[in-house]
């Protein structure tokens, strides 16, 4: 090892490429990028780009590309146990109210956009664990054993973290199902968000990613809901909810039980010299399942604090990632609460009432 980086971020998704990219932006260009993968790379995800994800992309300067590749939605029908849909009640913001777009090309553009900074990046690196030191990490070491040195050590590996969790822990996660279908006959521009009494108090979707072309998909607390019963679920969602707009559907991919982890509250994201950005740090919302906006946030969250440390040389501006986390998702505990609510079927009256009902399902 001749070469000791500042900072070493493990993970080239939207976590790990919102670090690189804030650090550059910081002055910190003494970074090295890691990924397994050779992108562009298919990631298992639905693609819905919330408000706060646009506006994370747009501080970026990559909304308008993203925007060239997504499809928008301006509107996303609330479907109720009793097959009622919701009325809208939307503020009015200059974005669209979802964009849809596969994870293979956000996150091309993401890494594109790193490298055009000249962030130093490495594809297919498989690293295997942390480099430690009589007690201290010291950096992290690849497949093949090569010794890469770091003074703070970003995990932004998503969903797997086994190699990289210090404190073993262990949080709550859901399982998804999720097809692609084709030749379907929605209205153009919607999406729809299921609440069936079978698998409350998380919900079934429909995200359009063309005018004619879907992905279908159902989130379940596992292991509450086994594989199979998830299984079951999905299979039965399209026919059961969605049959008049897919008539002529095709089922032209699947995907059975990739894990989605979060937690109701954030803690442990910081060890030392190492953060956890994104759902690496569980950063997710119990209530959705989303975690796009959330990686983005908690990677400028994450440079922020190491560009703090590296100018006053105190491990507590590190610690003070975890704080910036907490307060601005302080909502996160009250998750457990309003699933418990939505988990009873006859709750959903009191939310038909108040926020009333467009039509029914038919």
């Amino acid at each position: 090892m001749s070469h000791i980086y500042d900072v070493v971020i493990i993970g080239a998704g939207p976590a790990g490429c919102s670090v690189a990219y804030n650090l550059h932006k910081q002055g910190i260009k003494n970074i090295l990028l890691v990924d397994k993968s050779v992108f562009p790379r298919d990631k298992i995800c639905a693609g819905g780009l919330t408000i706060e994800a646009q506006v994370c992309l747009d501080e970026m300067g990559l909304l308008e590309k993203v925007k060239t590749h997504a499809y928008d939605v301006y509107k996303v029908n609330y479907i109720t146990p009793y097959r009622s849909i919701l009325k809208g009640r939307r503020m009015e913001v200059p974005m669209p109210e979802m964009l849809v777009l596969r994870r293979k090309i956000l996150d091309s553009i993401l890494l594109d956009h790193v490298k055009e900074l000249k962030v130093p990046v490495r594809e297919e690196m498989h690293i295997k664990g942390f480099w430690k030191d009589n007690g201290k990490i010291c950096g992290v070491i690849s497949r093949e054993d090569e010794h890469i040195g770091a003074k703070v050590v970003v995990v932004a590996t998503g969903a797997n973290l086994s190699s990289f969790d210090l404190k073993k822990r262990s949080y709550p996660q859901i399982i998804g199902y999720m097809g692609q279908y084709e030749n379907t006959n929605f209205e153009k521009n919607t999406a729809y968000l299921i609440y069936d009494k079978d698998f409350l108090p998380l919900y079934g979707w429909m995200f359009p990613e063309a005018d004619n072309l879907v992905n279908i998909g159902i989130g379940g607390e596992w292991p509450t809901y086994s594989k199979d019963k998830i299984t079951k679920y999905f299979e039965r969602l399209p026919s059961t909810y969605l049959n008049q707009y897919m008539k002529d559907a095709r089922l032209i991919g699947i995907t059975k039980g990739f894990p989605i982890r979060y937690t109701y509250r954030i803690k442990d994201i910081v060890d030392r010299n190492v953060l956890y950005v994104g759902e690496a740090g569980r950063i997710v919302s119990a209530l959705t399942g989303e975690g796009i906006s959330q990686a983005l946030v908690s990677g400028k969250f994450a440079a922020h604090a190491i560009s703090k440390y590296f100018n006053n040389h105190c491990l507590a501006e590190l610690a003070h990632y975890e704080k910036l986390v907490r307060r601005e998702y302080r909502v996160f505990p009250w998750f457990r609460l309003v699933k418990s609510f939505i988990n009873y079927k006859y709750n959903w009256r009191i939310i038909e009432a108040f926020q009333g009902k467009e039509e029914k399902m038919l």
